[in-house]
């Protein structure tokens, strides 16, 4: 995998409603994902954590960095056509500023874009849900 650079980093958690973590169908449109953004030029790698207390199993996350504008429009583009694909998909982006954790919430009827916008550009710069349209 590449190696991230140092700009903006964020962790990006793809859930769905329909399908369970583990399940083929849902690992492969996770892999769609990180194709797109691979394609796209976006620089990505895995990760793994623990899951959610009493869960069992790993969470994958996908780590990314953005590195310019194009990076930023182009990972924002793919998040949109992923998303749309499938109105049970979700992506929670978040980013560690400073030891504390911003994020935001994607999914096919909303993506705030003045939150993420917020999210992408000053460190720990929290929004509020008014600040994004659903789209």
């Amino acid at each position: 995998m590449e190696q991230i650079s140092p700009a903006v980093e964020l962790r990006l958690v793809m859930g769905s409603d329909r399908f369970n973590a583990q399940d083929d169908s849902w690992l492969e449109q996770e892999r769609e994902l990180i194709r797109a953004l691979s394609d796209a030029g976006v620089p990505v790698k895995h990760d793994v954590a623990g899951g959610a207390p009493g869960t069992k199993g790993l969470l994958e996350i996908l780590v990314m960095a953005l590195t310019s504008a194009q990076a930023t429009r182009s990972a924002a583009e793919c998040w949109r056509a992923w998303l749309a694909r499938d109105d049970s998909r979700r992506i929670e982006v978040s980013r560690t500023v400073d030891g504390e954790t911003y994020s935001v919430v994607l999914t096919a009827s909303r993506v705030p874009e003045r939150e993420l916008a917020r999210l992408l550009r000053e460190p720990g710069g929290r929004a509020t849900d008014e600040d994004g349209p659903a789209v």
